[in-house]
């Protein structure tokens, strides 16, 4: 199983799918560990881009605007220990392309899921990370924000 999720929030939390998941291996109620996809914008993505120069804390960006700016942290709080969870458990990153936010909005509402630009932005980076690496076998997608957020 694939789990595709943003790194963290605006209040500095962990993506859900990178701790508890590894929670549950630690205590041994899950066999194998799911993979974990983390997703950032292109125009605020240290963490994928530490990860992929093989740091230990985030890389120093300077963030531009993204309509997903639930998920748009320059410098995040737990950075050091979400890299440390990166790299103990192979998690992946792939970026949620800023053209295609809204397309994957509107195709989810089509669907009758009314979300918020920031989840929109997970599917869009599903969407990229299908057209990367190939369809997935199974993936959970986190949804949660209201669409009524993002129509101010």
């Amino acid at each position: 199983m694939q789990i595709i999720s943003g790194s963290a929030s605006k209040g500095g939390h962990y993506s859900p799918g990178i701790v508890s998941h590894g929670m549950l291996y630690i205590s041994g109620c899950i066999e194998k560990m799911p993979q974990i996809i983390v997703l950032q914008t292109e125009t605020c993505d240290p963490l994928l881009r530490a990860a992929a120069q093989g740091l230990t804390e985030p890389a120093d960006i300077s963030p531009r605007p993204t309509i997903a700016e639930g998920i748009a942290i320059g410098k995040p709080m737990r950075g050091r220990e979400i890299l440390e969870y990166v790299y103990q458990y192979g998690i992946r990153f792939i970026h949620a392309p800023e053209e295609r936010i809204l397309d994957a909005r509107n195709a989810l509402a089509l669907r009758g899921i009314y979300c918020e630009h920031t989840t929109a932005a997970n599917y869009a980076a599903y969407l990229a990370y299908c057209e990367k690496y190939g369809p997935t076998h199974d993936c959970l997608i986190t949804m949660c924000g209201a669409g009524l957020k993002s129509d101010h």
